[in-house]
């Protein structure tokens, strides 16, 4: 999920985007996930009590730092995968990665 990948874009300069969505962003480091230079998109359910937060706090100190994030929160719970989801993802790497 998430911190998979956000932990990836740390570790591998090859690494040029990240969609971050399902993890509880508390329990990763923040000293290592907020300053990522990468551009990151949350993607959640809104209804998601526990993750959405967190995502939300994440999203929040990105911003406080200039750093590139897009967010977007579905009317749904934890899970995002919908076909707009999927698409939403491919137009994020597609328009960042150019």
């Amino acid at each position: 999920g998430a911190g998979t990948a956000l932990l990836s874009a740390d570790k591998n300069a090859k690494v040029r985007a990240v969609v971050a969505c399902g993890a509880p962003y508390s329990d990763l480091d923040p000293s290592i996930i907020v300053p990522l230079d990468v551009p990151v998109l949350i993607l959640h359910g809104a209804r998601d009590t526990y993750v959405v937060l967190d995502a939300k706090r994440y999203e929040q100190k990105r911003r406080e730092r200039n750093k590139p994030v897009q967010a977007n929160y579905t009317d749904g719970d934890h899970s995002w995968f919908m076909d707009p989801e999927i698409a939403r993802s491919a137009d994020f790497f597609r328009n960042t990665l150019k």
